[in-house]
């Protein structure tokens, strides 16, 4: 009796461990949207590019990413597609579905979340914004 006991103590004390160490919800959601965001890196790259040899950034056309080779990995992201220059000069808007990934937030269907460049002392500092519920835009976001 006394071994089943401390059997079930030791059950009870890994549920709650567990229970305490699973991350919660939003973080979980966060961190779809930060794929999304690591994933647009090439593009935000090949702005930053554009925007060092002219001095100015890119509308919609000016980058030929085919030429570039930017060739990014979708898989294992709710990240549907990437574009340059449709929500502004030089941003890069990624748009996302679940409709490939079961286990992303259901919140996060047909969202986007849009880097915007600005221009700084030689260089470009980037900001978004999303179309996603606020407590799944990353932190980061508000200081990229």
């Amino acid at each position: 009796m006394k071994r089943q006991l401390n059997f079930l103590f030791i059950i009870l004390f890994v549920i709650i461990f567990a229970y305490l160490l699973a991350p919660d919800k939003e973080y979980t959601d966060r961190i779809w949207v930060l794929k999304g965001i690591s994933v647009a890196a090439p593009y935000r790259a090949a702005v930053n590019e554009y925007w060092q040899k002219k001095q100015e950034l890119p509308e919609p056309g000016d980058l030929e990413l085919e030429k570039m080779r930017v060739q990014v990995d979708f898989e294992k992201t709710a990240v549907d597609s990437i574009t340059i220059g449709k929500d502004g000069p030089g941003s890069v808007t990624v748009y996302y579905s679940t409709k490939n990934m079961n286990s992303a937030p259901v919140e996060l269907n047909n969202t986007r979340i849009i880097l915007k460049p600005g221009p700084a002392i030689n260089k470009l500092v980037w900001s978004c914004e999303g179309t996603m519920p606020e407590a799944m835009i990353p932190k980061v976001c508000k200081k990229m």
